[in-house]
């Protein structure tokens, strides 16, 4: 069962990181060893292994748990992370770069199937305009492959727009063997 398990973990994703790999090969010594029935003992390593791997966050940590968790359940398949409804700190660095910004928040919104849309809000330095500045950001290729909406807001409203909540649904859809379909969620 292990190199079964450790196979499914090592199968070919365009978001595996380093963090993946060791989560499944600490994830198939934690079930070589409750097969040998060291539950204990093996429980211990799994608490201290889900402890260093959630204290990274998000992604790399916890999606690279569940990713690796997923594809030990279905070995063929496509796994698709929808991160959202909330605050993306990358996109919202990206908009406060753009000439004429001066302050941003960008907002991710998914649209299922690892598909993304942004609302960015944005606050004008004195003498740009909305038009410059939105079109800008539009062609900005960190914002361009994905719809967009931008938004012009006042320094005092940007705080209450600035929806610093962050979630994911993580989904697989795949094969276990001999043609069966799963899906799972997390």
């Amino acid at each position: 069962m292990n190199e079964n398990f450790y196979a499914a973990l090592k199968s070919v994703s365009p978001y595996r990181t380093l963090l993946d790999e060791q989560a499944g090969t600490s994830l198939v010594g934690l079930f070589g060893a409750l097969e040998r029935g060291e539950g204990e003992q093996a429980m211990d390593q799994y608490t201290a292994l889900f402890e260093q791997i959630t204290a990274a966050g998000w992604d790399p940590g916890t999606d690279s748990v569940m990713r690796a968790l997923f594809e030990a359940m279905a070995p063929v398949g496509v796994t698709f992370t929808n991160f959202g409804r909330g605050r993306s700190m990358g996109h919202s660095v990206a908009a406060r770069a753009i000439a004429g910004v001066a302050d941003a928040t960008s907002i991710t919104i998914p649209l299922g199937g690892g598909r993304h849309s942004r609302l960015v809000y944005v606050v004008l330095e004195e003498g740009a305009t909305f038009e410059a500045v939105k079109a800008a950001i539009q062609a900005d290729p960190y914002f361009s492959h994905d719809p967009l909406d931008v938004r012009q807001v006042t320094k005092d409203e940007l705080p209450r727009v600035a929806d610093a909540s962050h979630g994911v649904l993580m989904e697989r859809v795949g094969a276990s063997g001999h043609g069966l379909t799963e899906s799972s969620d997390f």
